[in-house]
């Protein structure tokens, strides 16, 4: 848990799955050396984790479901076997109670090895503000987060570079993802004096901040409205530390005061903020209170903590009921 304020928690979490059952180089293997954790999980949740080709990428999704489920279990009290998300008409998991209400709102995201958690819980709650009217049992709070790898398509896109014919072609194959002017503010990058690199992770860090604007509104980046969504001006954080293995990683800086745009003006009812992880990864979240615009900008948010599965398993076994 990266903060609180009264009676609202917020959840900063990243699970590494890298090097999670090693021994699994088939993804079948798994239903044996990961039985443990895949007991933890529903009938369609395992399905849906033994259902890919590579075991790393069941890992993922076996991890982003125990991921979800201990933090609804944690945070509402429902034992273990209750703690599975819901899905609204979009497609979002949520967690919602009895009455409707969603005491946990959350996000998860996955790349490169790593599953991310966002949540905040106990927003609109009656100790969670000082209103008395009913509106404080109706407010709600919306989140989007995306973790990208500088890493993992670092090679390729290189490549790519070169086969297209340099920068500006590169970025141009987005322009159905990027508005003309994020187009222009990228392209720029090329008169400066930035290696390619560098220049990447400013991509990357433009693609983590609409993935994560997008996912808070529960739709994705086909939504018609993409391109009216912009960051006309913005500034990866620099890289993070971490050890030489490339494991242990480490939160780095984080940018914020990002300037949203939408339908050509500046959108100050979202919050975001972008944080550095090890040498490669990104964090980008999104954070909007539609009721009270103000109280996104005061959750505090932290550092993400590693958690490890073992954790998980334990107390899951511990609150079956």
């Amino acid at each position: 848990m990266a903060g609180k304020g009264p009676a609202v928690t917020v959840l900063q979490w990243v699970v590494d799955t890298r090097d999670l059952f090693p021994e699994a180089t088939e993804t079948k293997q798994l239903e044996k050396v990961a039985s443990r954790y895949l007991s933890l999980v529903s009938v369609p949740e395992s399905t849906a984790a033994l259902k890919y080709v590579f075991p790393r990428d069941a890992k993922l999704s076996l991890a982003s479901s125990l991921l979800k489920r201990h933090a609804i279990s944690l945070t509402t009290s429902l034992p273990w076997p209750s703690s599975e998300a819901t899905r609204d008409p979009r497609g979002k998991p949520v967690c919602l109670d009895s009455s409707g209400r969603e005491p946990l709102a959350f996000n998860v995201s996955h790349q490169d090895g790593l599953v991310v958690l966002f949540g905040i819980a106990g927003y609109g709650s009656p100790t969670s503000s000082s209103i008395s009217d009913s509106r404080s049992q109706t407010r709600k709070v919306e989140v989007g987060v995306d973790v990208v790898s500088c890493a993992e398509r670092r090679q390729r896109d290189l490549e790519t570079i070169q086969r297209a014919g340099g920068w500006s072609d590169f970025i141009s194959v987005y322009e159905s993802v990027f508005s003309p002017r994020e187009l222009s503010y990228l392209g720029a990058l090329g008169a400066q004096s930035l290696s390619v690199d560098e220049r990447l992770r400013y991509f990357y860090a433009l693609w983590c901040l609409k993935e994560a604007y997008v996912k808070m509104t529960g739709e994705a980046l086909l939504a018609e409205w993409i391109l009216a969504l912009e960051f006309p001006s913005f500034k990866p954080p620099p890289p993070a530390g971490q050890d030489r293995d490339g494991r242990n990683l480490r939160c780095g800086e984080v940018a914020r005061d990002i300037e949203v745009v939408r339908d050509g003006k500046r959108d100050l009812g979202v919050r975001m903020e972008l944080m550095s992880l090890g040498k490669d990864y990104m964090i980008g979240v999104a954070v909007r209170t539609p009721d009270r615009a103000e109280d996104a900008v005061g959750f505090e948010l932290g550092n993400y903590e590693m958690v490890d599965l073992e954790d998980i398993r334990a107390y899951a076994e511990s609150h079956r009921a």
